[in-house]
């Protein structure tokens, strides 16, 4: 039980810091911003007798599609969406050890 909750928290303080960052906010408003949503979602999901079944539905669809789903959207995002391909290739080129050709665009 203990390592549990202490995933949880490590989890859900990643969530805490994004909300304090991006919309500047302090500790307790973040805090409750992101853990009653998160609490009632639980709740209504998965304190069912079938809670159990979506929960492996939901990780079934989490690892094998929505992982994949979000890196081709951001960047589809970054390429068409807001034409900055060729500004992060420059930016990786300078940074990294591996300079990027017209072939990492593509």
């Amino acid at each position: 039980m203990i390592a549990g909750l202490t995933s949880l928290i490590s989890v859900i303080e990643v969530v805490i810091s994004a909300v304090r960052d991006k919309f500047e906010m302090t500790r307790k408003p973040a805090t409750y911003t992101v853990v009653i949503p998160t609490a009632v979602l639980s709740l209504v999901l998965f304190s069912t007798t079938s809670g159990l079944y979506v929960l492996d539905i939901v990780d079934h669809f989490i690892n094998q599609f929505g992982i994949l789903l979000v890196a081709v959207v951001s960047m589809l995002v970054l390429a068409w969406g807001i034409r900055v391909l060729r500004e992060l290739a420059a930016h990786l080129n300078h940074h990294g050890s591996i300079p990027l050709g017209g072939v990492w665009r593509a």
